[in-house]
C-alpha cells in the first residue's frame, strides 16, 4: 500500500495499484467534501504527441493517484458518474487530454481556480502553488523541491520519472489537494463576479474544443514554397560578400564601411540592427541593409513558419495550436488584460500578414474558411466609454475612424474612407490615437508614429483637440484609478462591461483606459465565442486571432450561416455599435493579397 503523509504536511495520498485500494478510493469518493479536485501528469504539453501518464483526485484531507493506462476505466468513472462539483486548474489543458483519450468530460459541473484567481487579482500570480501559497500557507510547496532534486539527480525528464516514484505521484496527488483548498479559500471572494466566471468557464469549454479540432495546413505548398524561397536566399547571400545577414556585429562592421551612421541601441547598448534601422538605411540607398532585410525575412519564413508548419502538425495535417485565455493585450496589457493569445504548437498569432505564409493555412476537403472580424473593434469601444461626439459621428456615418484622424491632423482633402491605403498619413492618425489611448508620453508617443519629436508633440495634443471627448475620459479613467490605488493601499482598477474588475498597476496607472478597453474587448469576443458555439456553429470554429474569429464549414452552409453570424457577433448595445466583417477564402493568405 503505497501511501504518503510526513512530506505533505500530513495530508493523505496513496497511490491505487489494487482493487482493494481502488475499493478504498470509491469509498471515499462518497464522503462529503465542498469540491473535488482533480489533475493529470502527462508526458509534455502538446495536445498532439503528449499522452496522460496519471490522474489525481482530492481533498483537504486525501489525495490519490492512479495509472492512466492501468485505471482509465475507474477515472472515467469518476468523470462520468461523480455528482459533485470537481475543480481543475488550467482546465483546458487537462480537459483537452481526457477528450482526447475519449473521457466525456463534466463541463456542467467543472470549476477552474484560474479564472477565479483572474477575477479576484488580475494582478496576482496565477501558477498554482504560487498563488496557494498565498491563500492557503507554505504547505502549497510540500515536495516540490524534493521533487526537483531526485529528478536531477537521476537525470529523469516528466516522461521518464517512473510512475510509482513516491516523490513524483505524491506531487501530482498534492495538487488537486491545493487546487481542491484554492477553490475553497476564493470562491465566495468572487461572487459579485459571476457573471464574468460563468462566460470564462463556458468559453473555456469553446477553446478546449477548438484546440481539439485544429486548423489544416497545407504540407504540399508549405514544402513547395520552401524551397521556392531557399533557393531566392542563396543569391542574396552570395551578394552579401560573405557577410551573415544573422550576425549584428558582421551587418554593422558592413553597413559602417560603407559610410551608414546608426545611432540605435538594443537595450543591452550594442547598434541596432532591427527592421526599422535597416529599413530607413535601405531607402538612404545602402544596399546592405536591404539585403540583410530580404534575407532575413526569407530565413524567418523557411526556418520559422514553414518548418513549424510541418514539423507540428498531426497525421491529418491539422496544428493544434494552444490558445491562451488570459495573455493580455499585445498593446501592453502587461498580460493582465484577459485577451486571449495563441501559442504552442504554432504561434498562429503572430504569423506575418504576407499571403505567402498565412497561405499555408486551408480549410478540409469541401470546405471553405470564413474569417469574421469585429471592424474598429478598440476605437468604437473608446468612442463608447468616451461618448466622444465625433467619434461616435464618424462611425454612424460608416467613415474610417483613422482616415478621419489623418484629415484633421494634416488637413488633408477628403479621401474615399473605403479605400484606406489612398489616404495620405492614415497610417500615422491610426498608430497616433492607438499610442495616446495606450498611455503613451510624447517622448514614447514619438518613437511609435516615427516622428522627431517636435512634430509628434504638435500631434499628440493635436487629439486632444479633435477628441475631447476621448481625452476627458482618459484623463477620469486615469484619477479614479489612481484614487482607487489610494483607498486600497495597493493598485487601482477599472470595471469592464460583465462588472468584473482589471486591476492596474499603482505605477502606471496611465495605462487604465488600455485596460479598460481591451478587457472589453476581450469579453465581447469570449461572449461572441460562447453565443456562437450555444448558436450551432461550435462546430466550425478553429482559431480566433485578435479580433478575428476563423471558421472552416462547409461552402453549401456559407450562404445561410454568415447572416446568423454576423447577427450574433454585432453588438448594438454599445453607443458605436461593434460591427464585424467577412471573408470568405480557400486560403487564408487571400485575405490579405
Amino acid at each position: 500500500n503505497a501511501q504518503l503523509e510526513d512530506t505533505f504536511d500530513g495530508i493523505r495520498l496513496t497511490l491505487v495499484e489494487s482493487l482493494d485500494e481502488l475499493d478504498a478510493f470509491r469509498r471515499w469518493l462518497g464522503e462529503r467534501r465542498p469540491i473535488l479536485g482533480c489533475d493529470t501528469e502527462t508526458t509534455g504539453l502538446s495536445l498532439v504527441r503528449d499522452k496522460i501518464r496519471t490522474v489525481q483526485f482530492g481533498d483537504a484531507r486525501q489525495g490519490w493517484a492512479m495509472a492512466w493506462d492501468d485505471w482509465r476505466g475507474a477515472a472515467r468513472e469518476v468523470m462520468e458518474k461523480y455528482e459533485g462539483p470537481i475543480v481543475l486548474h488550467n482546465i483546458k489543458f487537462d480537459a483537452g487530454m481526457m477528450q482526447k483519450d475519449g473521457i466525456k468530460f463534466p463541463w456542467a459541473r467543472a470549476h477552474d481556480s484560474m479564472p477565479m484567481l483572474h477575477l479576484l487579482d488580475s494582478l496576482g500570480p496565477k501558477a498554482l502553488k504560487t498563488a496557494a501559497g498565498l491563500h492557503i500557507g507554505p504547505k502549497a510547496k510540500a515536495g516540490q523541491k524534493s521533487l526537483g532534486r531526485a529528478m536531477m539527480k537521476y537525470g529523469w525528464t516528466w516522461t521518464t520519472v517512473p510512475l510509482d516514484f513516491p516523490l513524483y505521484w505524491g506531487y501530482g496527488c498534492m495538487d488537486t489537494c491545493i487546487t481542491a483548498m484554492l477553490a475553497e479559500e476564493v470562491w465566495p471572494k468572487i461572487q459579485p463576479y459571476r457573471e464574468a466566471y460563468d462566460l470564462e468557464m463556458a468559453c473555456s469549454r469553446v477553446l478546449t474544443d477548438m484546440e481539439l479540432r485544429g486548423i489544416r495546413v497545407d504540407a504540399e505548398y508549405v514544402e513547395a514554397t520552401s524551397a521556392m524561397l531557399e533557393s531566392e536566399l542563396e543569391p542574396l547571400i552570395a551578394q552579401l560578400n560573405g557577410v551573415n545577414p544573422n550576425a549584428s556585429g558582421q551587418v554593422i562592421g558592413a553597413l559602417i564601411r560603407a559610410g551608414a551612421v546608426i545611432t540605435k541601441r538594443t537595450d543591452k547598448g550594442a547598434l541596432s540592427t532591427d527592421d526599422e534601422v535597416l529599413t530607413e538605411l535601405a531607402e538612404q540607398g545602402f544596399e546592405t541593409a536591404g539585403l540583410v532585410l530580404e534575407a532575413r525575412s526569407i530565413t524567418k519564413m523557411v526556418g520559422t513558419w514553414f518548418r513549424s508548419f510541418l514539423t507540428k502538425r498531426d497525421s491529418d495535417d491539422l496544428i493544434h495550436a494552444s490558445i491562451n485565455q488570459f495573455a493580455g493585450g499585445e498593446r501592453g496589457g502587461a498580460g493582465k488584460t484577459g485577451r486571449m493569445s495563441v501559442s504552442g504548437d504554432s504561434a498562429l498569432q503572430t504569423l506575418p500578414r504576407k499571403a505567402i505564409v498565412r497561405n499555408a493555412v486551408i480549410p478540409r476537403d469541401g470546405n471553405s474558411l470564413v474569417l469574421v472580424d469585429y471592424s474598429n473593434q478598440e476605437m468604437r469601444v473608446a468612442a463608447h466609454f468616451s461618448g466622444d461626439e465625433r467619434m461616435l459621428r464618424a462611425f454612424a456615418e460608416g467613415r474610417d475612424m483613422h482616415t478621419e484622424t489623418a484629415q484633421r491632423i494634416y488637413g488633408t482633402e477628403p479621401c474615399d474612407h473605403d479605400a484606406k491605403l489612398k489616404c495620405p498619413h492614415r497610417q500615422v492618425g491610426k498608430t497616433g490615437i492607438f499610442a495616446k489611448v495606450y498611455g503613451s508620453g510624447v517622448s514614447a508617443f514619438a518613437d511609435t508614429v516615427g516622428l522627431p519629436i517636435q512634430d509628434a508633440s504638435a500631434l499628440y495634443y493635436a487629439i486632444d483637440e479633435i477628441y475631447p471627448g476621448l481625452s476627458k475620459m482618459m484623463s477620469q479613467v486615469t484619477r479614479a484609478s489612481q484614487q482607487r490605488a489610494r483607498e486600497c493601499g495597493g493598485s487601482g482598477y477599472v470595471t469592464l462591461i460583465d462588472g468584473r474588475r482589471l486591476r492596474v498597476p499603482a505605477d502606471k496607472s496611465y495605462t487604465a483606459t488600455n485596460y479598460l478597453i481591451q478587457g472589453s474587448c476581450a469579453t465581447v469576443l469570449k461572449r461572441a465565442l460562447v453565443d456562437l458555439d450555444f448558436a450551432g456553429f461550435g462546430e466550425y470554429m478553429v482559431l480566433p486571432i485578435h479580433d478575428e474569429i476563423i471558421f472552416d464549414m462547409p461552402a453549401g452552409m456559407i450562404e445561410d450561416a454568415l447572416p446568423q453570424i454576423t447577427k450574433i457577433m454585432t453588438r448594438d448595445d454599445f453607443r458605436a455599435p461593434l460591427t464585424v466583417s467577412a471573408s470568405v477564402v480557400q486560403r487564408w493568405g487571400e485575405a490579405y493579397a
